[in-house]
C-alpha cells in the first residue's frame, strides 16, 4: 500500500526540491555564471534503528530529489 507522506522536516519545514531547481535555472539564466551548490540538508530523525541500521529513508528521499532538480 502506497502511503503518501507530508513533505516536511521533523521541524516542519516544507521539502519542495522543485525550489531548489527554479532557483538554480533562474539564477544561471540571469548570471551565466556557473553554479555549484556546496551544501543542502534535511532535518530528519536519525534514532529509528532497524536490523541494526538507521532508518534513514525521509533523508534519502531529501537527497535523492535535490540531486535529481
Amino acid at each position: 500500500e502506497l502511503v503518501e507522506r507530508d513533505p516536511r522536516t521533523d521541524i516542519g519545514w516544507e521539502i519542495d526540491a522543485s525550489g531548489l531547481e527554479e532557483l538554480l535555472v533562474e539564477t544561471h539564466r540571469r548570471t551565466s555564471l556557473p553554479l555549484l551548490v556546496m551544501e543542502t540538508g534535511a532535518a530528519c530523525a536519525d534514532d529509528r534503528v532497524e536490523d541494526g541500521r538507521v532508518a534513514d529513508q525521509d533523508r534519502i528521499d531529501y537527497l535523492r530529489d535535490h540531486l535529481a532538480a
